[in-house]
């Protein structure tokens, strides 16, 4: 959440400029209030089996630790597919 931190408060001070986007500091509490509604049907959630999460938690892993190392080492073969500098 801290990598966000800055292009979030730069959307917060961008829309409470605007009269379009004014909505948007909103969204956080609406969002609060409809999982508040659904508080039971989502804790029932919870008691699942972790093993879904825990297999697309290791597929992402292993896509984004390869390219990771990729990137460290300067071996990418396409430099456009880390726009990152």
């Amino acid at each position: 959440m801290l990598f966000f931190l800055s292009p979030l408060r730069e959307l917060l001070l961008y829309s409470l400029k605007s009269d379009l986007y004014c909505y948007i500091p909103l969204i956080p509490f609406v969002s609060a209030y409809l999982i508040w509604l659904k508080k039971e049907k989502l804790c029932g959630l919870l008691n699942r089996s972790p093993r879904p999460v825990l297999l697309a938690l290791a597929a992402g892993a292993g896509v984004l630790i390869p390219s990771l190392i990729c990137f460290a080492t300067q071996k990418a073969k396409y430099s456009w597919a880390w726009p990152i500098t």
